[in-house]
């Protein structure tokens, strides 16, 4: 059990079980709570998410006083748990990225298999077939008078704003974005069949001019 209470903390809530089991609330007076382990006069609820319960929420309180923010508190909850989901998954998703970017630039065919490249690429939805270009933003704070360290520091910061801002350029579902270094966002774009020769070099510019417009920042595009 997680618990305001230090002293519930790490403890059996027996009422969870069957309400776990069964997806449904359940509330307890305090004759009720008397005889389940671990368990307070209010009202337990089911966390859901994709159909299965991973959890309950527990108000403490008179269960005619308490039952009314039951559903509040549950609804609220589950919505902290998918967040905590979605935010783990695409960090995992922009690690992986991240990784195939820097095996794809450093490969070597007498270190690395180029079929198990192609394979870890395709297992997270890319064709290492298609034609691509290599694009590469460097992103700086100009600011002569900053102390040593704090460029990298500050650029760090916005480092997910700045993969957000490339991506809804680079949108295309092939095009694998991440960074690589702070400061560094690198690109393999796709190239599509009938784009214009100067698309790519289009599509830096619109990049460049978002971050230009952020307070302090300045960004520069090489294109392979």
């Amino acid at each position: 059990m997680g618990s305001g209470d230090s002293s519930r903390v790490g403890t059996f809530h027996e009422a969870s079980v069957e309400v776990v089991r069964t997806k449904e609330p359940a509330t307890h007076n305090a004759s009720q709570a008397q005889s389940l382990r671990g368990v307070r006069p209010g009202i337990t609820l089911p966390l859901v998410t994709d159909g299965r319960a991973v959890g309950t929420v527990g108000i403490t309180g008179t269960p005619a006083q308490v039952g009314r923010f039951g559903l509040l508190v549950k609804r609220q909850t589950e919505i902290l748990i998918r967040e905590s989901v979605m935010l783990r998954s695409r960090l995992l998703a922009e690690r992986a990225a991240e990784k195939l970017l820097t095996d794809i630039a450093a490969y070597d065919p007498l270190v690395v298999e180029g079929d198990l490249l192609m394979f870890r690429a395709a297992d997270l939805g890319f064709d290492l077939r298609l034609r691509r270009v290599a694009v590469a933003f460097e992103v700086t704070v100009p600011d002569p008078g900053a102390r040593r360290g704090a460029r990298a520091r500050d650029v760090t910061l916005v480092r997910s704003e700045l993969l957000r801002t490339v991506r809804d350029v680079f949108a295309d579902p092939q095009d694998i974005v991440a960074g690589t270094a702070p400061g560094w966002i690198g690109v393999l774009h796709r190239l599509p069949a009938r784009a214009p020769a100067d698309a790519a070099a289009a599509d830096c510019r619109r990049v460049t001019d978002v971050i230009a417009a952020q307070d302090g920042l300045a960004a520069r595009a090489g294109i392979g």
